[in-house]
Order: C-alpha cells, then structure tokens, then sequence
C-alpha cells in the first residue's frame, strides 16, 4: 500500500513510488527541451552546441517496481521465506537508493543545505518501516506443521 501513498513532498509537488518512473521520464524531456533552447540560443551568438549529461534512470529505480509485487505475493503465498526475501530486498533498494542519492547531491542525509528528510512522505516513511515488522513476523513466527511452510502465530502454553 505504501507503494502508491506520497513519497516525497515538495512545495506544491508530491508524488509516489508509483509515479517515480514518470518522473524521471518527465525530467528527461524537461532537459532535452532546455537543452534544445540553449542550443537554438547559442548558435544564433555562434558558439557551439552545449553538451550536458543526459538525465537516466538508477537501475535501482526498476527494483522499486517490484515492491508491490513483492508484497501481494508474500501476504497471498504466505511463506516464511518468501517474507525474509521480500523484507531484505525492500530494504536493500531502499537502501541503495539513499546511497545513490546521498553521492548525486554530494553530502549526507541530513545536511544542512538539504535534507531528504525534510521532503520525505508518508509512503516512503511506511516502506522503510514496513519491512522491519515483515521480518519481525517472519522470524517470530512459526511455520505450521500441516502446510508446508505457512506462517502460523505460536500458541502460548503449548508445548511442540
């Protein structure tokens, strides 16, 4: 669920994970119409056609796709493995992604000049706890003797 709840909040704009993939297409047809009007500027003064890197999506960006995918088919299957595996892999993208970001900006999380932190939703707060509690149940949890492998709360006072 947190998947399509805001991540990040900016001013006037928020958007979700959902809705990242789009961001990046966005913002890479908002560089190459800059780029083609800086261009247009520029060689009517003569100079010559300006070369900037070209905005591309993080390979991390395609894991986060999988997030909701994930989540359905651990809570459908309901496999304690298949729990671990989603918890660690959620955590590990997000993981990451925060890293990916901390060197594209060029400073720590909670820099004074930016901090993700400030622009960080509700989404990305519940996806970042989420898998916490994912592995929490797994691990607490104990697989039932008569479904391979289901995940079955303990029963106090009961011996095995």
């Amino acid at each position: 669920m947190a998947f399509f709840l805001p991540w990040i909040d900016i001013m006037l704009f928020s958007f979700s994970g959902m809705e990242l993939s789009d961001m990046f297409n966005k913002l890479q047809g908002l560089q190459s119409g800059l780029q083609s009007f800086a261009n247009a500027f520029t060689e009517g003064t003569g100079e010559g056609a300006l070369e900037v890197e070209g905005i591309s999506k993080p390979v991390w960006l395609y894991g986060t796709m999988l997030f909701p995918v994930l989540g359905v088919a651990s809570a459908v299957i309901n496999k304690k493995l298949l729990h671990i595996f989603s918890a660690t892999f959620i955590l590990g993208i997000v993981i990451w992604a925060f890293s990916d970001l901390r060197s594209t900006l060029g400073g720590e999380l909670g820099d004074d000049q930016f901090s993700i932190l400030q622009i960080m939703s509700i989404g990305l707060w519940v996806t970042i706890f989420a898998p916490f509690g994912q592995l929490f149940g797994a691990l607490v949890y104990k697989d039932n003797a008569g479904e391979s492998g289901s995940v079955q709360p303990y029963e106090i006072g009961k011996s095995n």
